[in-house]
Parts: structure tokens; sequence; C-alpha cells
């Protein structure tokens, strides 16, 4: 049981940090509203920090908001699609749910950029796209196995007998 409390505690803490991050950035250097507001996000979201899976996904989801922020900030500064892209990589991995939303999101940031046609930025944005399905690969043949191979579903099924939600 200690380890669940620590566990509630470092990455509420994590998400804290980063809630903070965000809304320095969001609000331009204003540290103790954001402060605030930080403190105010953590407490909302108490009840889905305390859960395990929930404890990885809602600081990348952060981090992903941050990667985002820097890439709309300054769309030619090839760091950003670095960044933007190793955190869509790692949403992949983590949670189905976490990866569809930031695909989605990173797909009208592509729209966006086809719109303003700024080429150093497309072409930042297809490298990074090309490095994220190099990196998922795995997970996507993993996936693949899952629909295909019989002894892969019956584990699948199995496995999700175990109550991971409530």
């Amino acid at each position: 049981n200690g380890v669940f409390v620590f566990n509630a505690f470092l990455y509420s803490l994590l998400t804290g940090c980063l809630f903070h991050l965000l809304f320095v950035r969001l609000t331009g250097g204003r540290r103790l509203f954001s402060a605030c507001m930080a403190v105010l996000g953590v407490v909302s979201l108490h009840n889905l920090l305390i859960r395990p899976i929930m404890q990885i996904v809602y600081p990348a989801f952060v981090a992903f908001l941050l990667a985002l922020l820097t890439v709309l900030e300054k769309p030619r500064k090839a760091s950003g699609y670095v960044w933007l892209g190793l955190i869509n990589s790692v949403a992949f991995y983590l949670y189905p749910y976490l990866w569809m939303m930031t695909f989605a999101v990173t797909g009208l940031l592509f729209l966006h950029l086809l719109i303003m046609r700024d080429r150093t930025a497309i072409r930042s944005f297809l490298l990074m796209s090309l490095g994220i399905g190099i990196v998922c690969i795995p997970q996507i043949l993993t996936l693949v196995s899952l629909f295909s191979d019989n002894m892969a579903a019956a584990v699948s099924i199995r496995t999700g007998l175990v109550e991971t939600h409530r």
C-alpha cells in the first residue's frame, strides 16, 4: 500500500509540475497564477490520478500539449517536431485513447501547416511523421497479430478479464 501512495504522490507532483510549465507558457510568465491553476488541475484530477494507468497518461498528455504549443509558437524550429514526435510515439505505446487523440491533433496540425503553406514546417512535420511510423512499427505488428493470430487473440481476451477501470 505504501508503493501505491508513493506513486500517487509522485505522479500527482509530476502532473502538477507539467501543468505549471504549461500554464506559465500560456499566461506569459504569470507564475503565481500558473501555480494556482496547476494545483487546481491536479486537485480536479485527483480521483483519476490515483488509478495506476492514469498516473502515466495525464503527464504524457500535458507533455504533448507542451510540445504542441512549442510547435505552434515556432513552426519552423525542428527541435519542436522532435519533442512532438517523441511524445506521439510514447503515447502510441502507453494508452489507446491517448494516442488516438494525439494523432488526431497532430493530423489537424498537418492540415494547419498545409493551409499556411510553410514548406519548411511541412518538411519537418513529414520527417517527424516518418520517425513516428518507424518507432511505432513493433506496436503496430503486435496489434496486427492480435487480430490475425488465434493464440494472441485468446491471450488478449483472457487479459481483458482483469478489471482495469472503474
